[in-house]
């Protein structure tokens, strides 16, 4: 199956799993790995950060990010 057929079948489910879609949609691109630009970006702000707590947050999505966050990984 292509992906231009999967697009159309999904065009034609009713809303409430049009939504199961989305939402599946958003879970997959939570676990991928960042692109480098992204991590780049994330790491620049940890470094200029004077927040101890929020350079740990940032630290903390830095290694989701290169990582992914995919147990089947």
């Amino acid at each position: 199956m292509t992906a231009a057929a999967i697009i159309d079948e999904i065009k034609h489910l009713p809303p409430a799993e049009r939504e199961q879609v989305v939402e599946f949609v958003q879970t997959l691109e939570t676990r991928r790995p960042w692109s480098g630009e992204k991590l780049t970006e994330y790491e620049k702000k940890m470094v200029e950060t004077n927040d101890p707590a929020e350079a740990q947050r940032l630290k903390e999505q830095i290694v989701a990010g290169f990582y992914g966050d995919d147990p089947d990984a």
